[in-house]
């Protein structure tokens, strides 16, 4: 299971002359097993359920080299929180993120990357990357959130609470 994955870390560890570690191997097979965006922290914990003694630096460290070889791609969350996703051979897609929740949903629009192409021919531009993240309020949380001015005056009265404390 995910041995092409793997091919890829170890030959791109070979090329740089780095370290090869069963606990990168660890920390890339549990990355790959998980179906969500993950930040270095929740990868870590993860990780640590399989073998306590891997520490925070290593995941990443090891993150940054997936990152580096492909592996993984970036995504900031709305809170400024780095998320990693799988990038090997992954289909391009968008993200629709979540401002309550932080829940991530990916989604693909031709309609949209046709639209992307049309503005680059038109300003003779060449893209090397792009990211499309929309944010807003995922379905879940609308049905369970009160309205944003209550949110707001609630907000309002616990600081106003904790200051006067």
């Amino acid at each position: 299971m995910h041995s092409r994955e793997k091919s890829v870390l170890h030959q791109y560890i070979k090329r740089f002359q780095l370290k090869r570690s069963k606990r990168r191997d660890l920390i890339l097979e549990v990355f790959l097993n998980t179906r969500r965006h993950v930040s270095n922290e929740e990868l870590y914990l993860l990780v640590k359920q399989r073998d306590p003694s891997i520490g925070l630096t290593t995941v990443y460290r090891t993150l940054k080299l997936l990152k580096e070889c492909g592996l993984a791609r970036e995504l900031q969350s709305y809170e400024g929180v780095i998320l990693y996703e799988h990038d090997y051979k992954a289909d391009h897609h968008d993200h629709l993120i979540c401002t309550v929740c932080g829940g991530v949903l990916e989604f693909f629009s031709r309609d949209i990357e046709k639209a992307q192409e049309k503005i680059v021919r038109k300003y003779k531009f060449k893209p090397l990357h792009h990211s499309h993240r929309i944010f807003g309020v995922c379905e879940k949380c609308q049905n369970r959130t009160v309205p944003e001015d209550e949110r707001l005056q609630s907000k309002t009265i616990s600081i106003k609470q904790t200051t006067h404390s």
